[in-house]
């Protein structure tokens, strides 16, 4: 039977797990009828050969007739249709996943061990001894120093008999390494080495994406459990709270195992570096970095701050074990450009080798020699104007048009000015709109900005690339404005409604996009996971504008999380090109709730940063072709955005469809397509992952005209060993969160026993045409062969 089902085509996955098969006809009558005078059709044949053929012998009779009618049977049968009812069962084994951590952390070591008992059961349970009390002098400095990444292979390896092989005769065996990312590891028992050598340490641990990776990529199918080997520093990616409850949701409970020592690693380190990022020349630059140190109470150590091989600033500061110490390193910006500055502590002699990196931090600062000019408007002091007005006042890179501070305008006060002055408040001719670099519109009734203005404010933002960022608020902006102010917007509105309000006990969430994630204007750490990881945490919020959908063209760098459209996900934060300028759209008003306990360190390093990336480029520039990349700090791995905008040498924009642009990396040349945008002619956008250390350059050249050139530094970042503890508490959240349980590292013998999981069984039914195949074709022409042969023999026509 097999063979048959094979023969006409029936899937080798369906033979095996075969249960019942069952033919059927599409056309019973037919098939019945046809059978019914089959019989007669015989006789009749036979007769007729009889009295035509009355000197052949009658066994050939009986042979062309049984030929003829053979003949007929098939095509009755293919008339009636036939075909077979195939009923087949299919277990899923449930999955159950071994996870190895491999971040920078992972390889630190992992003890020292608190007893010599506790290192003998787990130089026991790693294969490095026969047994417990077998531990000598070189197998005890050996398990001192091994390294945690190591250990946890050497424990998942040696217990073959005791997990891999129980485990592996009931449910789907797969073995996971992650870092940034999550990826399926042939783990091969038969070596001793701890993996792969090209699994290489990552710069990130996201322990929620892993997670979350897995019960996706189990497509539905049961999931047995995860077992974890980690360390628990998590430092970017999805919340690992919300991978624990996806994991109990799909009934996979993790089995946590912390790897590292119980006892404090003694160590100093830097865990946070913070400047604006955004001066003026002749600014004095402040970089906060904050201390954290453990066994090291009391000691006098200094902090330096360096630009290259140049000594900025430097203090002496006594740490302490029992709280982090803050420290302000300040110089005067005297340069212009972008400028990396190294934040350095001295290397202890006490300290981990592995450890001196921590040490080290990086702080981007930008110096420019102008002073941007600002413009603000709003309706009323609601509380994001008061404290941006508050920020750009204290900003010394930022101006006005003829004062030293930014330009700011209230409705609430323009209505008490006398009427000579509210006509001197603001702009009044299209020549002092372009003087600015960047507008900030707030919640502003119409009254104020007229129509003439609202046409001139326009204007500027086409022709002139004034950049114009909109602030939504709950009174009029935007949904009162018409298509002058709508049409400039990189989002699509609701018309029927002038926002959204979330109720108290499920306030909106903002969330980054990919876009978002590399964008300068979201880029409140330079560390991407850091990132992330604030983002995630950024204080919900309970009302946004009514937005439908991204304009055409339009960049989305966050979205709010709670509130799908018939499109998707409501933009919060985009932005696009409008003729020569950038606006942007920011769909809340409560980002003053980002100060929350930080102060301006998130509210101003966004607004600060969008006030920069919106600014309208020097007229000297303007149809010069010039490059960008975001951001300008990356690590290994991490993808950054490419934008070119390519003019022709008589100053018309570029047309071609596609232009290339040259990366110089330490690793050598090579070239990247960027893509036209079709809403801005001449703009053109790509994207490129470095993956080497060092300063990649991007190179497009004009033709007629000289290389534009634009730069990106990337640094492996000390995230990952800001501290080096074991994250205990958190791995045990994740165990009970789960449903699992956190595991001595001699204890891994005791999973199977745990596991609850069963076989998914289905039953599936198919059909199988039978007479559309290569056997009926087959019994045809042999039926005719035969028949034709015998009459040949027989010398008849």
């Amino acid at each position: 039977m097999k063979l048959f089902l094979k023969s006409i085509g029936v899937a080798d996955d369906i033979v095996e797990h075969l249960d019942n098969v069952h033919l059927a006809f599409q056309r019973p009558a037919i098939f019945w009828v046809g059978l019914l005078l089959l019989a007669p059709a015989g006789v009749f044949i036979y007769r007729r050969q009889r009295r035509n053929l009355s000197t052949v012998p009658q066994k050939f009779h009986i042979a062309l007739t049984t030929t003829r009618t053979i003949v007929l049977l098939m095509l009755v049968i293919v008339l009636a249709g036939p075909y077979l009812k195939l009923d087949h069962r299919i277990d899923r084994k449930p999955i159950f996943a071994v996870m190895f951590d491999r971040s920078q952390s992972m390889q630190l070591s992992a003890g020292p061990f608190e007893s010599d008992d506790e290192l003998g059961r787990i130089a026991a349970a790693a294969g490095l001894v026969q047994s417990e009390s077998a531990v000598g002098a070189d197998t005890r400095k050996a398990m001192n120093r091994i390294g945690r990444a190591e250990l946890a292979a050497r424990l998942v390896r040696h217990a073959a008999t005791t997990l891999l092989e129980p485990v592996g005769e009931t449910y789907d065996l797969r073995y996971y390494t992650f870092n940034r990312s999550c990826t399926l590891l042939p783990f091969d028992l038969t070596t001793t080495e701890p993996l792969k050598e090209d699994a290489v340490s990552g710069s990130a641990s996201c322990i929620g994406d892993a997670i979350l990776h897995i019960l996706e990529e189990s497509a539905g199918r049961p999931m047995a459990g995860m077992l974890l080997l980690t360390d628990g520093q998590n430092t970017g990616g999805s919340s690992p709270a919300q991978a624990a409850r996806a994991a109990a949701a799909a009934k996979a409970p993790l089995f946590v195992v912390p790897l590292g020592s119980v006892q404090p690693v003694q160590d100093v380190a830097l865990v946070d570096v913070y400047t604006s990022g955004l001066v003026a020349v002749g600014d004095t630059v402040q970089v906060h970095a904050t201390l954290a140190s453990q066994g090291f109470d009391g000691r006098t150590i200094t902090i330096e701050l360096k630009d290259g091989d140049e000594l900025l600033d430097s203090q002496e500061v006594r740490v302490s074990d029992a709280e982090q110490r803050q420290v302000v390193l300040t110089f005067e910006a005297k340069r212009a450009g972008s400028h990396y500055l190294a934040v350095n502590l001295p290397a202890l002699p006490e300290e981990d080798e592995e450890l001196l990196a921590n040490n080290t931090d990086t702080a981007f600062v930008r110096v420019s020699n102008d002073k941007l000019r600002i413009l603000i408007i709003d309706g009323s002091p609601r509380w994001d104007f008061r404290f941006l007005k508050n920020a750009v006042r204290r900003d010394t890179g930022l101006t006005g048009r003829a004062g030293e501070l930014p330009d700011i305008v209230v409705e609430t006060e323009w209505r008490r000015m006398d009427f000579d002055k509210q006509l001197t408040a603001l702009p009044r001719t299209p020549e002092e709109f372009a003087e600015y670099h960047t507008i900030v519109l707030g919640d502003v009734s119409r009254e104020l900005l007229n129509d003439d203005l609202r046409d001139m404010l326009a204007a500027a933002v086409r022709d002139e690339g004034v950049g114009l960022l909109v602030a939504a608020g709950t009174q009029t902006m935007p949904h009162q404005y018409g298509s002058t102010i709508r049409d400039l917007l990189p989002v699509k509105l609701d018309v029927t409604r002038s926002g959204n309000e979330a109720p108290v006990y499920n306030p909106y969430r903002l969330e980054l996009t990919a876009d978002g994630e590399i964008h300068e204007t979201m880029r409140l750490y330079d560390d991407p996971g850091r990132n992330l990881k604030v983002w995630a945490g950024i204080p919900p919020f309970y009302w946004c504008a009514a937005v439908e959908r991204p304009a055409a063209g339009a960049t989305v760098l966050a979205w709010n999380a709670s509130v799908e459209t018939r499109y998707g996900k409501m933009p919060l934060i985009a932005y696009h090109y409008a003729g020569e300028g950038k606006v942007m759209f920011v769909g809340t008003d409560s980002t003053w709730l980002w100060r929350e306990n930080v102060g301006d360190r998130y509210f101003y390093k966004f607004w600060g940063q969008a006030l920069r990336f919106l600014a309208r480029r020097d007229v000297a520039t303007g149809r010069n072709s010039w490059i960008e990349v975001r951001p300008v700090r990356a690590q290994p791995g991490e993808e950054a955005a490419i934008e070119l905008m390519a003019f022709k040498q008589d100053g018309s924009p570029e047309v071609a469809r596609v232009r290339l642009v040259t990366i110089h990396s330490p690793d050598g040349p090579e070239t990247v397509e960027v893509v036209a945008d079709n809403a801005k002619a001449g703009r053109y956008t790509g994207r490129f992952t470095p993956e080497s250390v060092g300063v990649h350059r991007l190179t497009y050249q004009p033709e007629g005209s000289d290389k534009v050139e634009a730069k990106i530094r990337v640094l492996i970042a000390p995230e990952e060993l800001r501290h080096p503890d074991v994250n205990r508490k958190m791995l045990e959240f994740l165990a009970s969160a789960s449903g699992g349980r956190v595991m001595g590292l001699a204890e891994l013998g005791s999973i199977p026993e745990q596991l609850t999981g069963e076989n998914d069984q289905q039953q599936l039914h198919h059909e199988a045409t039978v007479w559309d195949n290569w056997l009926t074709l087959v019994i045809l022409v042999l039926t005719y062969a035969i028949d034709v042969g015998i009459r040949r023999i027989m010398g008849l026509p």
